[in-house]
């Protein structure tokens, strides 16, 4: 099955332009993977009853693993996991088809920790379809998210466990701390990241729509009660990235009660080269693919007039603003005509509008003092969108020859490190 790139954004939004879908360059491309092929063997989950800890009613948390090819990272992540001071847990770890050896190292830990279960698929299935498959499998009161490259401190399961208890929470969010490091894996800065609501806001829906006062549509932020999860069809996006926008955002508004720990108790690895920080045309067109399934949600619950400001600025600040940054970085082995069409569409539509950019500037003026890191990236979205209308050619070019410059000094650091290193052997 092909499609147009354009009908990936067709309907998004009501101020969207004809141009975008009128298929000028009569070129078709795949759908990403939307649609993905279920055959074959999908898996393989040991009985719940080779645990006690499965046996039903007594797994508090289930931690969901999805793991690809991260086997240098996964000695931290699955230790974080099984030496959580809450014992009453299960971890299921999800193995996508990893070509490295992190299958092997997952049932090194399984033979050791009779409350690990792992599934494990031999073809390639994508995150989405191994959380959801986690998710029905799963035996615990709530759900929690681990990715493989991250790791929670040690009491992260006890205290989010506990304050859900406190008072019956469907949700709770926490807060984490960002560790992001360099190409040659050098820890260059920590950053805390954390929710600044109080619980239960009634505004919580909202500002999960804008992404602000902390929250995210990071999956891993959040405790889950699993029957919520199943009773509402909350589940992941399947075959396509930023499969967790419409997860959050279907918890967020099904939850009768929310509550926010302003604890950083998740660790969050923030590497080069990783899939939250590369770029790719795949991305581009996923990411209007899940903006197209909130807005059918929002439809379908009938709430799309109330919160359609809210989806105007996620649409403006992710569809926009990020995916054309992703653009301009974007190889041109990585490109085709296509894309270029599609993107410069895209920027002459009526959603590049100067009302948009004046909405952008009218947000920033209504955030509070508390969201300083929001300001900041509404603030870079309000700059590239006014550049984009303004002085595209310039703003292309300028931020093309300042990433290929960065590109540079970085090789140039890497080249003289080595040339030192090489110097130092031969001394000794």
């Amino acid at each position: 099955m092909h499609t147009p790139l354009a009908n990936n954004i067709r309907g998004l939004f009501v101020t969207s332009d004809e141009n975008l879908s009128s298929g000028e360059t009569g070129q078709t491309m795949p759908n990403f993977d939307a649609i993905r092929t279920r055959a074959g063997q999908q898996g393989v989950l040991p009985s719940i009853e080779e645990s006690l800890a499965h046996r039903a009613g007594d797994v508090k948390v289930s931690i969901i693993i999805p793991v690809y090819n991260t086997s240098e990272y996964l000695h931290q992540c699955l230790d974080s996991a099984v030496n959580q001071t809450l014992n009453e847990i299960e971890i299921i770890v999800i193995d996508d088809a990893s070509t490295d050896n992190s299958l092997e190292i997952i049932r090194q830990y399984e033979r050791q920790d009779g409350r690990i279960r792992v599934i494990a698929f031999e073809e390639n299935q994508g995150n989405g379809f191994g959380r959801n498959k986690a998710i029905r499998q799963a035996t615990g009161i709530y759900l929690m998210f681990l990715d493989s490259d991250d790791w929670l401190d040690e009491n992260a399961a006890e205290i989010v466990y506990r304050k859900a208890m406190s008072q019956a929470f469907d949700v709770v969010m926490y807060g984490y701390l960002s560790h992001h490091t360099d190409s040659r894996k050098n820890k260059t800065s920590q950053l805390v990241s954390q929710p600044t609501l109080a619980d239960n806001n009634p505004d919580f829906f909202k500002y999960l729509m804008q992404q602000r006062k902390g929250l995210s549509s990071m999956p891993w932020q959040y405790l889950i009660e699993r029957k919520l999860a199943m009773l509402n069809d909350i589940l992941f996006s399947e075959g396509i990235y930023f499969e967790d926008v419409i997860f959050t955002i279907k918890a967020a508004y099904y939850a009768k009660s929310i509550a926010v720990l302003k604890l950083p108790l998740y660790n969050y690895r923030r590497r080069e080269g990783s899939i939250t920080t590369s770029a790719s045309k795949k991305k581009i067109a996923d990411m209007f693919a899940s903006l197209g399934i909130v807005k059918d949600f929002l439809k379908a619950e009938d709430i799309f007039n109330l919160y359609q400001r809210e989806y105007l600025i996620l649409f403006l600040t992710h569809g926009i603003c990020y995916n054309f940054l992703d653009y301009f970085t974007l190889s041109k082995k990585n490109r085709d005509m296509e894309l270029d069409n599609y993107m410069d569409r895209l920027r002459k539509s009526k959603l590049l509008r100067r009302e948009n950019v004046l909405l952008l500037k009218q947000v920033i003026s209504e955030l509070g003092e508390d969201e300083s890191r929001t300001k900041s990236s509404y603030l870079l979205c309000y700059n590239i969108m006014y550049s984009l209308v303004s002085s595209y050619r310039v703003f292309r070019f300028s931020y093309k020859m300042s990433f290929e410059l960065r590109k540079s000094f970085h090789r140039l650091f890497i080249k003289a490190d080595k040339i030192k290193l090489s110097t130092l052997e031969q001394v000794h």
